[in-house]
């Protein structure tokens, strides 16, 4: 995972984890939602939040037999820690996108808000596990669920198949709103170039993305965060 405040923002609110328990591999990452007065902090702890949850119940299930369950859950145990949140500190505003993915035999996912995730496979094909949650014919910018005290919508909640030689991909608006048909293949060539190296591929196309200019020498003026991982076996 990595992340960049982007040339444009004061504050990074894209806060993200990957890491492994047992033989499942545990990507989240968050977007704390724009012009909301606490959307930092709202991330940051609906990451921890969520994490905390997962380490605790995958670990007490290693079989993994309800792996659905849980990843669906952590998403609404983010939301409770945002609820005591709010009424412990009064903070106001306290609002963010989540994403969850636990990979072991398949990709289990839940997700409210906007942000990107897909699978890209061996030979190419491309299967999205994330279509954001935005209001329709409004800005591209208006959500249509996120997670705060008060869930707004709903979480969306699945699982794709697992396959050796497939990419993970997941992350916030600041990369999925700006990405072209060319960017899958730049990312499976960047990979094959470093070798499987994805830290190194992320980092790289996290600072290209940081230092993109569009024809009028506009940059992004987001947050820019992605996940990267490849799978090279089957569980």
């Amino acid at each position: 995972y990595c992340t960049a405040r982007g040339k444009f923002r004061t504050e990074n609110q894209d806060p993200g984890l990957v890491f492994g328990i047992g033989d499942a591999l545990v990507v989240i990452c968050a977007d704390g939602v724009g012009g909301w007065p606490s959307g930092a902090e709202a991330s940051y702890i609906a990451v921890s939040s969520a994490a905390s949850y997962l380490i605790y119940n995958l670990s007490q299930n290693p079989a993994g037999g309800s792996i659905p369950e849980i990843v669906n859950q952590s998403v609404f145990a983010a939301g409770h820690a945002l609820t005591r949140e709010a009424i412990m500190s009064c903070l106001k505003g306290l609002r963010t996108t989540l994403i969850v993915v636990v990979a072991t035999d398949r990709y289990y996912y839940s997700h409210i808000g906007d942000g990107g995730g897909m699978v890209v496979r061996s030979d190419g094909n491309v299967e999205q596990f994330l279509v954001p949650q935005k209001v329709s014919g409004a800005a591209r910018n208006r959500l249509a669920a996120s997670l705060g005290p008060a869930m707004e919508g709903k979480p969306q909640s699945g699982s794709l198949a697992a396959m050796p030689g497939d990419v993970l991909l997941a992350g916030t608006d600041g990369i999925f709103d700006n990405i072209d048909d060319a960017f899958i293949l730049d990312v499976t060539t960047a990979i094959k170039s470093f070798n499987g190296d994805v830290k190194r591929v992320t980092e790289t196309i996290i600072r290209n993305f940081e230092d993109a200019e569009d024809e009028f020498g506009l940059r992004i003026k987001d947050n820019l965060s992605l996940a990267i991982a490849l799978r090279t076996h089957n569980v």
